[in-house]
């Protein structure tokens, strides 16, 4: 199941990392915002110190890392994406400086002036701010049971987050219309938070805290039922691994269904809304009845708390009206997920804001003027060889059905590879021109969250447009999605490391062509198997084949679980990995061309330079338990382990800690 949002896109590049060497508890050295700048290329010495085969991460990174300090307002920060990102941000700035002086734009660009003037005029903000607080205040203390339960539906159907989320998906059986599917996200994101006593605690301090400098009444017993609220559906609330597992099922569901399971929900007015042919999912159905019973008992206080609660903390910033309590929040948020102690300049934050809720349209502008000349011809030719390569190895496999095997090429050959940037204007889906207001930044959001909403539900019904991009061109990560066959890979991530124009293809092989290698694997993986070329939810490994394959693949679960790592909810990410090192290997030197030992070794260094970085602790401590990627120190030696290249390379012995014996190595394709 793909949805929109991309919450079933296979990404190379959602990092959860550990810090280097067990600097476990003490945070990194940090620099002022003002003092950090991003070199044009990185050197990435190597660390003759210590032997690659006993620990090939601190051997490429630790000298890189070891010159570094973080800037104050990021809590990691990985090389290859950040000083990537960090650069295209420039970029993004300067193209908005370009236009603040102009009185006389085109109404699409006089839209995203306007939106990020609105952002960065901070008195502006604290006004609107408090208005629409009082207003949120004096509305929601007069409504009674049913209005807020309509409330919250409204909120629904102007597109914010609310108990109800609506968001677009592919068609299990038919890839080419479009479905809907019903969400709700944990509040902590993570449901073992709830389990926390501290925590919880602290988090019910500054529930109260906000609803006292609201004036609110019974400020603590409101609080204590929000926690309540929120702890009981938690409970009801799938493990990552387990959503994982759930999101490639039929998970339809029946109008009717709904209707009468989740009353309080008000289905029947959200479903007027949606044309009666398109067809409906639900995943979380036990936490819809649990959400359907708790509003039934409140009582009206509570749901007034609710709500309150929910307008407060998604969709009205009290940053600037409330800085007192915002301080609090940072300061929950630094304790448990480790966020930075510092925001960014009030400059970077606005091109955020703004990238968030018109990324397209900005990068469309940033793109034409900044990025029109690029190498695509080599990134093609990359992507062809490690198709190529994996094809081979599909086609020598040993014990797939052959049956799978013909399915698994079928959809190999078959896969979409749109590289670089979007071809046509309709590819790009740029959102229309809307009128924002210069001053009300509040208010701007709303608008772009009804647009946004209001054009879901009005092409709902139109067929799917399979050569849109679900990630502007200026990312920098990459995805595959299953359910169109479909692999992306924006400009943005064809930096150095990932790639880098001065070095061969076969070097380029170690970090741009794992990334191709590493989305190819995820198309016939566990998850990848279930859908066929067409992109169809039709399982096409036997479960002979299955079996064999969890056979295979729990010594890279095994491996992981030994490094302190939730081998499960991170064995898809971990399969892919393995296979991208594997296949890129392969196509660097098993195509027939003479190579040296030392293109191997820059081979492996390459691919470990794109995984060098440092990260807070605790946000280590949160990412671990939230991303379905290993760290980024396991990504390098775990796969060491793993590839029988490397040791080979290295000339490691058997017993260095980058080795493994043969019967706890993995082959699959």
């Amino acid at each position: 199941m793909q949805l929109k949002k991309n919450n079933l896109s296979k990404k190379i590049c959602i990092i959860s990392f550990f810090l280097p060497f067990n600097i476990w508890a003490q945070d990194y050295p940090t620099i002022p915002d003002s003092q950090f700048f991003v070199p044009e290329k990185r050197e990435f010495k190597l660390n003759e110190l210590v032997m690659p085969c006993n620990n090939f991460y601190k051997f490429v990174c630790s000298n890189e890392i070891s010159q570094f300090k973080i800037p104050q307002s990021k809590s990691r920060y990985v090389f290859s994406f950040n000083d990537s990102a960090e650069k295209i941000t420039k970029k993004r700035l300067s193209y908005i400086n370009s236009i603040l002086a102009s009185n006389t734009l085109p109404k699409k660009i006089e839209m995203l002036k306007n939106f990020y003037t609105s952002c960065t005029n901070i008195e502006a903000r604290k006004i609107e701010e408090n208005n629409l607080i009082t207003s949120a205040v004096d509305q929601i203390l007069k409504m009674n049971r049913q209005m807020i339960l309509n409330e919250f539906t409204e909120k629904t159907l102007k597109g914010d987050s609310s108990l109800v989320n609506i968001e677009e998906m592919d068609n299990i059986t038919n890839p080419k219309i479009k479905d809907l599917i019903f969400s709700y996200d944990l509040p902590l994101k993570v449901k073992e938070y709830y389990n926390n006593l501290d925590m919880i605690n602290d988090y019910k301090s500054i529930i109260t805290f906000l609803l006292d400098e609201l004036n609110i009444e019974n400020s603590e017993r409101k609080a204590d039922f929000i926690i309540h609220f929120e702890k009981s559906i938690a409970s009801h609330y799938p493990t990552k691994a387990e959503m994982r597992e759930l999101e490639t099922k039929d998970n339809t569901i029946q109008r009717k269904y709904l209707l009468f399971r989740y009353p309080a929900l008000n289905f029947d007015k959200i479903l007027q809304k949606i044309p009666a042919d398109v067809n409906l999912n639900l995943i979380l159905t036990a936490v819809y009845s649990q959400m359907n019973s708790m509003l039934q008992k409140a009582s009206l206080e509570e749901l007034q708390a609710l709500l309150l609660w929910n307008t407060l903390s998604n969709n009205i910033t009290v940053k600037y009206s409330h800085p007192n309590y915002y301080a609090k929040y940072r300061e929950f948020k630094l304790k448990y997920n480790g966020i930075s102690k510092i925001d960014e300049s009030i400059e970077k934050q606005c091109v955020q804001e703004t990238v968030s809720a018109l990324e397209r349209n900005l990068d469309y502008e940033v793109v034409k003027q900044y990025y029109s000349d690029f190498p695509s011809d080599r990134i093609k030719s990359i992507v062809e060889k490690v198709q190529h390569t994996t094809l081979n190895n599909i086609k020598n496999n040993n014990w797939l059905s052959p049956a799978a095997k013909e399915k698994a090429i079928l959809k190999i050959e078959k896969i979409r590879f749109q590289l670089v940037k979007p071809e046509n204007l309709k590819d790009w889906d740029l959102k229309p021109v809307s009128f924002l207001y210069p001053d009300k930044f509040q208010t701007n959001k709303q608008i772009i969250r009804e647009n946004d909403f209001n054009k879901l539900l009005k092409n709902i019904l139109l067929p799917v447009n399979e050569m849109r991009w679900d990630m502007s061109p200026l990312t920098v990560n990459a995805y595959y999605n299953p359910t169109s066959n479909q692999f992306v890979m924006p400009m943005g991530i064809l930096q150095p490391p990932f790639f880098d124009p001065t070095k061969s293809d076969k070097i380029n092989m170690g970090s741009v062509g794992m990334v191709v290698a590493h989305e190819i694997g995820h198309s016939i993986d566990d998850q990848g198997s279930n859908y066929d070329e067409t992109g169809r939810l039709s399982p096409w490994m036997s479960s002979i084949d299955l079996s064999n394959f969890k056979i295979k693949t729990q010594k890279i679960i095994t491996l992981f679980d030994h490094e302190g790592i939730d081998g499960k909810l991170t064995l898809g990410e971990n399969i892919a990995d393995f296979v991208g090192l594997q296949n890129s290997f392969q196509s660097a030197f098993f195509d027939g061309t003479s190579s040296s030992n030392q293109e191997q070794k820059e081979f492996f260094v390459q691919y470990a330079k794109t995984w060098c970085g440092v990260i807070q602790p605790k946000y280590r401590e949160f990412m671990i338990k939230t991303d379905p990627h290993s760290p980024i120190d396991l990504r390098v030696n775990g796969q060491m382990k793993l590839s029988k290249q490397f040791e080979e390379t290295f000339m490691c012995k058997k017993g260095d800690d980058m080795t493994l014996p043969d019967s706890e190595r993995v082959t699959l394709w």
